[in-house]
């Protein structure tokens, strides 16, 4: 085919194009090193003379951002109300994928990251418990027992952190830097730094610090204003103004600490990093989870996350992923006392009175236990509640002469002061349940487990849904945890729990918003995960334990097993055009596996590579085919446009179906050219069908260009034929959609782009400013375009100068 087209005018698409402005990307590359250089964060690192990663930026790091105590209920909600506009555009934009997470029984913090950071369910059986160890009661937050408790969990599987750092959480998960946890309080590097340092990290963090004394005054207003309106009574005035140092410490001045000690190691490139975030979790206790003033920190929090998931993608030493969950959520609940004028602990002791005036067996069989009694609520610094309980929050001299009780929140335990027989077992759980009106109570009877109500007793887990509800989203598992919580060796006799089937749950503790039961809303966190991580297992509940094998194989210590796929019925197929730049990112960043996570976000059956070094000098000797093609799994054909000695470059078909060459050769070109052009044909076999796909990289003059689209027309390549069938012709055609070049080709062939009715064509160069359409993908007769879009994400915009073009087609009978 001979072509009669003349040049191609000018335009604006021809006066940005790659060859008119070859000093663009320099200029973007000095302004990002300018950018580095003045970073906050960077000098924050310095001056805190914290080390550094080095060779690590091809390795893959992992970043745990977890809201603690947002349910997935609570989330969608905030989505929706404008607080969380950060994790709406990582749904809507970085096309991250959400998913209910299963947090387990007891729905605590310090059960849930047992699981998730060392691999073992149910590690403590509740936020507060008396420890088998000592006879004590105890809590989490005291250094000495969440010691203990982490040593037990170190011998029994690795840490998750190992190497990284965690702020604010229970344990350190291996981590060699742990802040703000009850072991650790906080930076102890800090306090030896030089005053001047020491006031050039306020000056750096200058607007964090102004946001800590503006965000404790709003903390004082909103107090006032409660109590003025009768929210809180006036008896509970004095403890409101106790809760706000309190408040303000979790919900403000450990969230900014948090956010920036995250955002230094992230710039260091530490290997794991785990920051949770309490402010939430806080608030929604004090004034329910779907108050307004919980979802208001939100927006801070939110904040909080997209600072330093921007740390973790501006790092140039370790090649992060960033997962945004939550560990559990909250019910909203009414406490015990409100609803029938006494607390738990009175409750309990009246029908232990009642049983020893009647001469019970119960109360009077057996040799007393050394047991210690508290009510205590889960959080730091809760005060004690109960008329019965000791002085002392966390234990005292142990009465013997009635049970102890140990309720925090929705879950609770009582230890009853005697050993009771199995027949004795029923009537006391009968009489909980109705002379003590507690809603749910669950105890070992032999080698079974029952649960009582008022509806009466029922065999766990099997008539779990007459217990909790048929509606449950994790019946079957949440079923199973409580059953074994009644075998917990830090359990009581009896399990209690607020969880009712008709009205509010029940916290046994003065709060609006409780956790730790089997409560649907409070076993449901979530999980944000990007579209290259692990996909979780279906049928499977994402528990912890689940997430933490996910997160493994992120990091490259467990191989997680891919999700088969049948591929003998295939007829919808995504093909992706990509110009990957020689792996050679706008931030200076060589990284081919970047490449391989922008494809993976897209999860494609057929990849076009153009632009691909392979054994060059200038990329580091890689084999950057093989190493994406392994990355993704996938089939791979390489066309070298030129060699020079081993050093190779040129273009790549990648394919998840089996495929062969049918032609590779150069394409005509000017004595003018920078480069030799070729092409690549190869046939492709979905699901029986043969489809031919050609992938090419056209010059960067018109007249050059003209020649080379000619040859592609011609009888060497589509008029060969062996070209029979549907074709895909896809590349960098260097030609804008007004060009003489895009004309001769979507005379014969059609533009997806155009095809697709559900959005406007969309730019691909340059990546961080879109400014011309030049690369394509055309299709024949015998596919039809579902959807076509460019992927442009903050990953995809620092990778290549190119944006990745995309198309979904299906194979149609004509």
């Amino acid at each position: 085919m001979t072509s009669k087209a003349s040049a191609e005018p000018e335009s604006f698409t021809d006066l940005v194009h790659p060859s008119r402005v070859p000093g663009l990307r320099h200029i973007f590359a000095v302004w990002r090193r300018l950018l580095r250089w003045f970073s906050r964060r960077e000098w924050t690192v310095r001056l805190l003379g914290l080390p550094v990663s080095r060779g690590t930026s091809e390795e893959p790091g992992l970043i745990l951002l977890q809201i603690d105590g947002l349910s997935r209920r609570e989330m969608e909600r905030a989505l929706r109300s404008g607080k969380l506009p950060f994790l709406k555009r990582l749904i809507q934009r970085e096309h991250y994928c959400t998913h209910t997470f299963y947090s387990g029984l007891p729905a605590t913090t310090p059960a849930v990251l047992g699981e998730l950071l060392y691999g073992v369910p149910q590690v403590v059986p509740a936020f507060g418990f008396l420890d088998h160890r000592t006879g004590q009661i105890v809590q989490m937050f005291q250094p000495a027992v969440a010691s203990t408790i982490q040593e037990e969990l170190r011998r029994q599987g690795e840490g998750l952190l190992e190497g990284g750092s965690a702020y604010c959480t229970i344990y350190s998960g291996g981590a060699a830097e742990a802040q703000f946890c009850p072991s650790n309080l906080g930076w102890e590097s800090f306090s030896h730094l030089a005053t001047w340092k020491k006031v050039a990290i306020f000056l750096l963090n200058i607007v964090a610090m102004i946001r800590i004394v503006g965000l404790s005054l709003v903390e004082l207003a909103v107090a006032c204003y409660d109590a003025t309106q009768g929210r809180i009574a006036r008896a509970e005035f004095k403890q409101e103004l106790y809760y706000i140092p309190r408040r303000v410490i979790v919900s403000v001045v450990l969230r900014e600490l948090v956010t920036i000690g995250a955002e230094a190691d992230a710039i260091r490139g530490l290997p794991a990093i785990h920051a949770n975030f309490l402010g939430y979790d806080e608030q929604a206790h004090r004034r329910g989870p779907a108050s307004a003033f919980a979802h208001f920190s939100l927006r801070d929090i939110d904040r909080s996350l997209r600072r330093i998931w921007n740390a973790a993608h501006a790092s140039r030493r370790r090649d992060y992923r960033v997962w945004v969950f939550s560990d559990h959520g909250q019910e909203t609940t009414v406490p015990f006392d409100r609803v029938f004028g006494r607390t738990v602990q009175d409750a309990v002791a009246e029908v232990y009175r009642s049983g020893a005036s009647q001469g019970s067996g119960a109360a009077q069989a057996g040799r007393p236990r050394e047991t210690r009694s508290v009510s205590a609520r889960a959080g730091w610094f809760r005060k004690k509640q109960g008329t019965d309980a000791p002085s002392n929050l966390l234990g005292g001299d142990p009465p013997h002469d009635r049970p102890a009780v140990v309720a925090i929140g929705p879950l609770g335990y009582i230890h009853w002061p005697e050993r009771i027989t199995r027949e004795q077992v029923e009537g006391l759980a009968v009489r909980l349940t109705t002379e003590a009106e507690i809603p749910l109570v669950v105890a070992r009877v032999g080698h079974r487990v029952s649960a009582w109500t008022r509806d009466g007793r029922f065999e766990m887990p099997a008539e779990a849904d007459r217990v909790l509800s048929s509606e449950h989203p994790h019946l079957s598992d949440a079923a199973n945890d409580l059953a074994k919580l009644a075998s917990h060796p830090d359990g009581g006799d009896f399990v209690i729990s607020g969880w009712r089937r008709e009205g509010l749950p029940i916290s046994f503790v003065t709060e609006h918003g409780a956790h730790g039961g089997p409560g649907p809303v409070e076993n449901s966190g979530f999980v944000l995960l990007p579209p290259d991580a692990p996909k979780p297992p279906r049928g499977k509940a994402l528990r912890p334990s689940v997430l933490r094998e996910m997160a493994r194989s992120t990091v490259g210590k467990e191989i997680h097993e891919r999700e088969p796929r049948d591929d003998s019925v295939t007829k919808t197929i995504r093909v992706v055009s990509y110009n990957i730049h020689t792996c050679l990112g706008l931030d200076g960043r060589l990284s081919p596996n970047r490449i391989a996570r922008v494809l993976a976000t897209l999860s494609p059956d057929i990849v076009a590579l153009q632009e691909v070094d392979v054994f060059r000098k200038r990329s580091g000797r890689m084999d950057q085919a093989e190493m994406i093609a392994r990355a993704l799994e996938m089939n791979l054909c390489f066309h070298s446009s030129f060699n020079v000695a081993d050093e190779k470059y040129g273009n790549a078909i990648l394919s998840r179906f089996p495929l062969k060459i049918v032609r590779s050769g150069t394409l005509p070109s000017s004595w003018t050219a920078q480069e030799p052009r070729s092409a690549l044909w190869v046939k492709v076999d979905v699901a029986g069908n043969e489809v031919n796909v050609i992938n090419t990289h056209l010059g960067l003059s018109s007249t050059e260009r003209l020649r080379q689209v000619d040859a592609i027309l011609g009888t060497d390549w589509l008029d060969d034929p062996r070209c029979q069938g549907p074709v895909i012709l896809c590349g960098d055609f260097n030609a804008s959609p007004r060009s003489p070049v895009y004309k001769q080709l979507t005379a014969r062939l059609r533009d997806v782009q155009q095809e697709n009715r559900l959005r406007r064509p969309r730019r691909t160069w340059f990546s961080p400013l879109p400014l011309a359409r030049i690369d394509h993908v055309f299709v024949s007769p015998g596919l039809s375009v579902l959807r076509a879009d460019v992927l442009r994400t903050q990953l995809s915009s620092a990778a290549s100068d190119h944006l990745p073009l995309y198309v979904d087609v299906q194979l149609t009978t004509e």
